[in-house]
């Protein structure tokens, strides 16, 4: 609705501009981090990549990587409540 494609990169450029607006303001932003980490970790890669790329490299395109991110997204939250 808000990144005007169906884009990894269009919903990174969207986070970060979310977040770069106001980083002393910003709310719940420890999740940037957090997923970041387990991405990585999820994929086993340590070249110091975004969590899109990371998910576009293992996605057919920028769509299928938006898709991927949700699925993505919901299993670290529910991984993250599993361990709270």
């Amino acid at each position: 609705m808000y990144i005007g494609k169906e884009s990894i990169h269009a919903l990174k450029a969207f986070i970060d501009g979310w977040y770069f607006r106001d980083t002393e303001g910003a709310m719940d932003t420890a999740f940037l981090g957090e997923f970041q980490k387990w991405t990585e970790n999820r994929y086993a890669i340590k070249s110091g990549q975004s969590w899109a790329d990371i998910i576009l490299f293992y996605s057919y395109d920028e769509k299928d990587a938006l898709t991927n991110f949700f699925k993505n997204y919901d299993q670290w939250k529910s991984d993250k409540s599993k361990s709270s």
